[in-house]
């Protein structure tokens, strides 16, 4: 909301009285047209009062004359109007430059960055990346040679298919297009490979279709060993170098701890909110309204905007936006048999989570322990896995 009305201060707008028989007509036209409007107010059957942006005045003066109405403007708002006002002051004009003079400044440099685009690593990759170029807040556009930049990272990162860089006033944006690792997976099901474990656990059954297993029932591997080889030697013929191909699954064990409290706080929101806004300008903060606030229990939820003039320059202006969330806390008490059941549940969850579609618990061990108000439960899982990913032979 603050950055809205800052945004429409900026650009200008106007407070207009319209007038005429057919003010309902005009009114559905403006609302249904492009026109920026807001803050409408009808008055009575043939007044009405609304704000509109500077842009969208023409428009609005057409829908007047084609419904026989009738425009009033009462207040001009924001910046244009206000630079018109006081032009003819000894200091506007050197005032003026000054603003001008820093408009073109910050647009030298960049001060954001957005990343864009369809891949799956983590976007801190790229923002790493970008720092060891240089791309950074601060960092001025004409420094910076997006040719070699790009070079660079396509040296350092195979999984980056195209990086694309561009600039729009203060912004940096930074297009990424992944690889098709799904052609390199689709090769590993063609050339000559191995089967490899990429888990650890002992060896329950294996069920070779191509290539020489290389463990048997019983056997413990651990992440990287190989399973099923792709050379298949002999006495009477040299070695052949094929796709392994085949089904291994492994007995595997997880173990998780948790501690549950017997009686803890349950924290709820109530719906009620406080909005406090902060300027902040490197390290310089200026506090907007009051900075406390009258909930006696809360959290809190932070978010900061760069404030940008006309939607192309950002300026190096944040706008900090602290929310106060009033909270009900409610004092819970489990018995012993509650807080090892919930504890049980929650692990057994996490651990789902690691195994393989294809795999399943086979038994659980459980251990407790009490202390004073806390409950530690450790739960040691077996399961039976299908494991093993291709591995291409070297040379």
């Amino acid at each position: 909301m603050f950055l809205e009305k800052t945004s429409k201060n900026i650009k200008g707008y106007l407070e207009v009285t319209v007038f005429g028989f057919f003010i309902e007509r005009f009114l559905n036209l403006a609302m249904n047209s492009d026109a920026n409007i807001w803050g409408v107010n009808k008055i009575d059957d043939a007044t009405a009062t609304l704000c509109i942006d500077m842009s969208s005045y023409k428009k609005i003066v057409q829908i007047a004359s084609k419904t026989g109405c009738k425009l009033n403007i009462t207040k001009k708002n924001g910046m244009p109007f206000f630079l018109l006002k006081h032009k003819r002051r000894p200091t506007f004009p050197i005032f003026f430059l000054l603003i001008v003079f820093g408009i073109y400044f910050y647009n030298l440099h960049i001060w954001h960055i957005d990343i864009v685009g369809d891949f799956t690593f983590p976007i801190e990759e790229i923002k790493q990346e970008l720092d060891i170029e240089n791309i950074k807040i601060g960092t001025k556009k004409d420094s910076l040679n997006l040719s070699y930049i790009k070079n660079n990272i396509y040296m350092r990162r195979h999984d980056i298919a195209w990086i694309g860089i561009s600039f729009k006033g203060t912004n940096c944006t930074v297009e990424i297009v992944e690889a098709d690792l799904k052609k390199e997976k689709d090769e590993l099901d063609i050339v000559p490979c191995n089967i490899v474990a990429n888990k650890e656990g002992m060896v329950y059954s294996i069920n070779t279709l191509e290539g020489i297993p290389l463990v048997e029932s019983g056997d413990i591997v651990k992440s990287g060993d190989v399973l099923i080889s792709g050379i298949v030697s002999s006495e009477w013929s040299p070695n052949r170098h094929v796709n392994a191909k085949g089904e291994i699954y492994l007995k595997t064990w997880y173990t998780n701890k948790e501690v549950v409290q017997l009686e803890r706080d349950i924290i709820s929101h109530t719906g009620n909110t406080e909005n406090e806004y902060t300027l902040e300008m490197q390290n310089y903060k200026i506090n907007l309204g009051n900075t406390s606030t009258k909930f006696e229990k809360y959290d809190t939820m932070v978010s900061e905007n760069n404030l940008n003039l006309l939607g192309i320059w950002e300026l190096p202006i944040k706008v900090q936006q602290t929310t106060y969330r009033e909270v009900d806390v409610e004092t819970v008490k489990y018995t012993e048999k509650q807080a090892i059941d919930l504890a049980i549940k929650n692990i057994e969850n996490s651990i789902i989570k690691k195994i393989e579609d294809s795999g399943k618990i086979v038994n659980k061990d459980i251990k407790t322990s009490k202390t004073d108000n806390n409950i530690t439960v450790v739960v040691t899982i077996e399961c039976i896995e299908k494991v093993g990913v291709k591995e291409k032979l070297e040379g």
